[in-house]
């Protein structure tokens, strides 16, 4: 018998069906294969090991076995630092038998070999170093008894199946806990892995308790980096190459990040499981989808979940699928509307109710009629005037218009409480003044929190726009957005939030202008006028896993006056929320002008406090301010950090949240006026434009003339409040919103209630 005393990696070679060999113990070794004939385990060609102790020296006993000729790692156990002696093993084709060193494990309907061993090392405080080699693509769970506490480190090497077994990864597990025996879990990708282990105390034992098989060994995907598809009637194939070494089906979770995505039988966005039939070395797949009609949907390629096939690191993980198919047209709120809630359905098809008085509640008030709707409504307004409110004024029911353009003489304005839309969907409110003021704040102390405080608020809602309102004199911001999908507020006036420390929790101003976050959110041609900043601030927070819609905030063609801190405002770290969601924000075509006093106000300011995510991308284009004066200078000259840094000079991650393309577009796309444009088009257009009241005809001539002024701490210091008058309300014979004179002149029936008509009447 020969006998070979060799360093660390000696291989013997079995060629035969009994070839006896001796290793001294303590070399760990390497057993190659080289197997003709049919036997054990032929999925790996060599087949698996038992390891048994024997007598002093390690004797190895080889029996024929494979299908196929195929050389890889099988069974490596050394010892060394042991001091009472030796141990010595015998190693022997695993068989389906009565022997009881050997464990048979049967997955899927197929019989799996596998081994496990006993070797006891004793005596030393000083730790062996154990090293153990296993073959096969298999979960390998690896006991070790130990006599005493102190560290173990289990290292596994992941090969792949090609000829040159290259590395793929390390993993590496450590544990200095007090157990007896600690076990490790080494996941082998490829036909060859290898383990070893290192400690620093004596251990009894080293064994192999169970393999678990894999559906197939690896793959990637090929190809998929940008995978642009075309569409017939908004079916798509998305056909996923792959370059795979299966033993089985491959199976990957495909993931969609536009919940208007559909899968067949109806499974709208979140996982399909698509699964690749075995055929080696390519495979592919087609996966029809009904995707919307406009804008990008990204899938993302994960792991499924063991035992199906792992895919290779190398593997691509998204494709992008971009729709060429037309939309359907769908209804605008009314005409002119745009941005995300341009397709508002608010009270299409419903009732209409009258407002005739202006009490808090009660038949015939503003609140009555939201809160006993029972289906869409419109509410109309038979009266004008101021509306005190006694409490917040809750939208919570869907499908509601308030046509605040209805009323007669000086319309309509909304004091004292807040608006807050909330938990619903599909909300119009035009041509409405709410100028909230501090009266029932200072009435009752400073508050201890913030709800209410706000002039609107507006959160967990969808499909909602406001149109033509101006607002003014809220305790915080003007607006609070938060956790919405698809809101546009348009040619508003939003100005003079006070700024009296008494009227907000912190005991800090809060002359702040709009407040954004978690929405798909569209704010075009507003005037935002006196105040500190926020004109508007999106933030990348509130966010949560699953939400199902876009965190896309634009700001397009704004007019911002008086500002003495920023104009408008983003932050490039999340505070609170999900961290790992996507947000994309636009500021285009907005003309700022800043107060005086304030030098180093930017037109944009980017809050670092948090540190900065790549999952932020910010595109900024036709600024005009005190910093970029004309089109001819850098897009981002007026963009400015909180540490007073222009972003061309902020740190890395800052700068490389910065896109020089649109990142988005809302579904009916906002009228492009430069901001120049904007300028005049907002001054003209924006706010409650039917009558303006004493309120907006001072903010539009203060931007007009460049009348500055500190922000308010109450709106007494401006004369608060002024009488709205009222004129006799046109006749409606059949109480359907629509005048008698109106419906005679479009060709209607004033006697007959057709307002849930989609026609002439919107």
């Amino acid at each position: 018998m020969p006998r070979i005393n060799r360093r660390i990696g000696y291989r013997i070679q079995l060629a035969e069906i009994s070839w006896p060999a001796e290793v001294k113990l303590g070399e760990p070794f390497l057993v190659e294969t080289a197997w003709a004939n049919a036997g054990v385990a032929p999925c790996l060609g060599g087949g698996f090991w038992a390891l048994t102790n024997s007598a002093n020296n390690a004797n190895f006993n080889a029996a024929t076995g494979g299908a196929q000729n195929w050389q890889g790692y099988l069974a490596q156990i050394g010892s060394a630092g042991g001091t009472s002696g030796n141990s010595q093993f015998a190693i022997r084709p695993a068989q389906a038998n009565g022997d009881n060193r050997n464990q048979v494990t049967t997955v899927n309907g197929s019989t799996i070999y596998g081994f496990q061993n006993s070797t006891t090392v004793s005596g030393s405080s000083a730790g062996p170093n154990v090293s153990l080699t296993v073959g096969g693509r298999y979960t390998e769970v690896v006991n070790i008894t130990r006599l005493g506490d102190g560290s173990l480190q289990l290292t596994a090497s992941l090969y792949t199946n090609n000829t040159s077994g290259a590395l793929l990864t390390t993993v590496t597990a450590t544990t200095t806990t007090t157990p007896v025996t600690t076990s490790f879990d080494a996941f082998a990708i490829g036909w060859r892995s290898r383990a070893s282990l290192a400690s620093t105390i004596a251990i009894k034992s080293v064994q192999v308790v169970k393999f678990v098989q894999s559906a197939c060994v690896s793959a990637q995907f090929a190809n998929t980096t940008s995978m642009v598809v075309g569409q017939t009637n908004g079916i798509v194939s998305i056909t996923l190459p792959t370059n795979a070494t299966a033993a089985g089906p491959l199976t990957v979770d495909l993931i969609s990040t536009n919940p208007a995505v559909a899968y067949p039988a109806n499974a709208a966005g979140g996982t399909r499981t698509v699964t690749f039939p075995q055929n080696s070395p390519y495979s592919s797949t087609n996966i029809p989808v009904t995707v919307v009609a406009t804008g990008v949907t990204q899938f993302y390629l994960t792991n499924a979940t063991p035992p199906a096939c792992v895919l290779a690191p190398s593997s691509s993980s998204v494709i992008t699928v971009v729709s060429n198919v037309p939309p359907s047209p769908q209804p605008l709120a009314f005409p002119g509307a745009e941005g995300f809630g341009a397709n508002a359905a608010g009270g299409r098809g419903g009732d209409v109710y009258y407002v005739t008085n202006l009490n808090d509640s009660g038949a015939g008030s503003l609140r009555n009629g939201i809160t006993t709707a029972s289906g869409p409504r419109t509410i109309v307004f038979a009266v004008s005037g101021n509306i005190l409110l006694q409490s917040i004024l809750t939208i919570n029911k869907p499908n509601l218009t308030i046509a605040g353009q209805t009323a007669p003489g000086d319309g309509i304005c909304i004091r004292d409480y807040s608006l807050n839309i909330g938990g619903t969907h599909d909300t119009i409110v035009r041509c409405l003044r709410l100028r909230r003021g501090d009266v029932i704040v200072r009435a009752t102390g400073q508050p201890t929190g913030s709800t209410g405080l706000d002039t609107v608020s507006i959160d967990d809602s969808s499909n909602v726009i406001f149109d033509h309102c101006s607002l003014s004199w809220s305790c915080d911001e003007i607006f609070g957005i938060v956790q919405n999908q698809n809101v546009t507020v348009q040619w508003c006036i939003i100005s003079e939030p006070l700024g009296d420390p008494g009227l907000h929790p912190y005991g800090a101003s809060h002359a702040y202008g709009l407040n954004c976050s978690a929405t798909t959110l569209s704010i075009h041609h507003n005037l935002v006028a006196r105040y500190v900043f926020r004109g508007p601030q999106f933030e990348p927070n509130d966010a949560v896993a699953g939400q199902g819609y876009e965190n896309w905030m634009e700001a397009v063609s704004n007019l911002l006056f008086d500002y003495s801190s920023s104009g408008s405002r983003y932050r490039s770290g999340v505070e609170v929320g999900a961290g790992n969601i996507p947000f994309r924000f636009h500021f285009i075509n907005n003309f700022y002008i800043r107060g005086p006093g304030h030098s180093g106000a930017p037109e944009i300011e980017v809050d670092i406090q948090y540190a900065a995510t790549n999952t932020i991308k910010v595109h900024v284009k036709g600024t005009i301010g005190p910093n970029r004066v004309n089109d001819t200078m850098d897009e981002w000259t007026g963009v400015w950090t909180s540490t007073d840094i222009p972003i061309r000079s902020a740190a890395t991650d800052v700068q490389s949240q910065m896109s020089d393309v649109p990142l988005f577009t809302p579904p009916v796309p906002i009228t492009a006026h430069s901001a120049s444009n904007s300028y005049k088009q907002v001054l003209s257009l924006a706010g409650y434009n039917n009558v303006r009241d004493s309120v907006d005809d001072r903010i539009r001539s203060n931007v007009v003339v460049r009348a500055f002024g500190a922000y308010l701490h109450s709106q007494s210091e401006v004369g608060g409040w002024p009488a709205l008058n009222t004129y006799n309300v046109p006749t409606d014979t059949d109480r359907d919103g629509m005048p008698d004179y109106w419906e005679t002149a479009t060709g209607l029936n004033p006697n007959i209630a057709n307002n849930n008509h989609t026609n002439s009447d919107g």
